[in-house]
């Protein structure tokens, strides 16, 4: 009587078998017990660090970097150069946007970026190595907002 029962079984379970193996084999190995899988959503590094600069593109560039005789570099460092970043820029585009303003345009051209660097004591040490010719001939900083000529 028992064996009747193991034959039905084993029949049902050849039949079955066959589709559940190619299902089990895609999904995980024969063995594991089944987890509750969660999607991660990715975050990356400036959203967590709370900038709009680029932390991995700075990690990268500083990891390719010959300047640097280090061959370790942390994450926290490439935050807190992407945050400089980000400040500097941030000052430098807000003092071309008054210079722009002043002169009544809208568009920020390389010259109000420029005038905005020299005016600013900080900034123009920080940028005195460049070059500033290619952007204009001559510069009056003294010059009141109507006086500029564009």
């Amino acid at each position: 009587m028992s064996s009747p029962d193991t034959s039905v079984d084993l029949s049902s379970n050849a039949a079955i078998s066959t589709s559940q193996k190619l299902i089990r084999s895609s999904k995980q190995p024969k063995g594991l017990k089944s987890r509750p899988r969660r999607s991660k959503l990715t975050v990356s590094k400036s959203t967590r660090s709370g900038i709009l600069f680029p932390v991995s593109r700075v990690l990268r560039f500083l990891r390719a970097s010959k300047l640097m005789r280090v061959h370790r570099i942390s994450v926290s460092a490439a935050v807190y150069l992407a945050a400089a970043l980000e400040y500097m820029t941030s000052e430098l585009l807000d003092l071309a946007g008054n210079v722009a303003k002043a002169a009544n345009r809208k568009l920020l051209t390389p010259r109000f970026i420029m005038i905005a660097a020299k005016s600013d004591s900080e900034i123009s040490k920080a940028c005195s190595s460049q070059d500033s010719r290619a952007y204009t001939l001559s510069l009056h900083l003294d010059a009141t907002p109507s006086n500029f000529s564009i």
